[in-house]
């Protein structure tokens, strides 16, 4: 089966996932979250290709890619049952967007390339999650699940200077993706539907850029301020 057909095979098992879990948790609150923050982004063998304009070989660029970038979206937790311990099922849809510069090294590993880069990225996760109120205003939560990231890059220069040679740089690329993310925060209710936390996330996934940064191995380390309310 080809990525493609896989991708759009696990995205309609998780909408019947989702339908069915509706059905089970109808009649019960759930929780609908608002989070903004911070998305650190790391890839530590990151490279670059392009191609030399003398001589029409493929060139490579390598070297360490980290970023913070702003992040903000919606989760949702739907618990199965009420109570103080709950289990249930959780999604969220977040967005991030950075324009920073790159450092990279050329083959000779000594001729040092700044590339101006607009980085894209949106992040669909589905998952299951268990919470514990510890007291009536005081609940924390921990969840684990499936990411499905969609992110572009484009480089703002399309050609660079490698010593005496002028390389080519294709200049916009993007992919899909799953991977995976786990999370955990707290919240304080200050009435019986409104409260405010922190969350921290990770996430992690493999991309390939074929057209200019190859295979990226992706982490992602979040910290998110969330407004959470209670809906029948």
């Amino acid at each position: 089966m080809s990525r493609t057909k896989k991708s759009k095979v696990l995205i309609l098992s998780l909408l019947v996932v989702c339908a069915a879990s509706s059905a089970i948790a109808k009649d019960r609150p759930s929780y609908v979250r608002a989070v903004l923050g911070n998305s650190g982004i790391t890839d530590k063998d990151l490279y670059v290709k392009g191609i030399d304009e003398d001589t029409g070989e493929e060139v490579v660029f390598s070297g360490e890619y980290s970023t913070d970038m702003p992040y903000f979206g919606i989760e949702g937790q739907m618990p199965f049952k009420e109570g103080r311990l709950e289990l249930g099922i959780e999604s969220a849809l977040m967005v991030g967007w950075k324009t920073d510069s790159i450092n990279i090294y050329g083959n000779n590993n000594n001729a040092v390339v700044t590339i101006d880069n607009r980085f894209k990225m949106l992040d669909l996760s589905f998952g299951g999650f268990i919470g514990f109120f510890v007291t009536e205003k005081l609940r924390f939560y921990a969840g684990a699940g499936a990411a499905y990231i969609v992110a572009s890059v484009d480089l703002k220069e399309d050609e660079v200077e490698d010593g005496d040679s002028l390389i080519r740089l294709e200049e916009t690329d993007s992919d899909n993706s799953f991977g995976q993310y786990a999370h955990a925060g707290f919240e304080y209710w200050y009435d019986k539907k409104s409260a405010i936390g922190l969350s921290g996330r990770y996430m992690d996934v493999d991309m390939n850029f074929n057209k200019s940064l190859g295979e990226v191995e992706m982490e992602s380390k979040q910290i998110l301020l969330t407004f959470t309310q209670v809906m029948m």
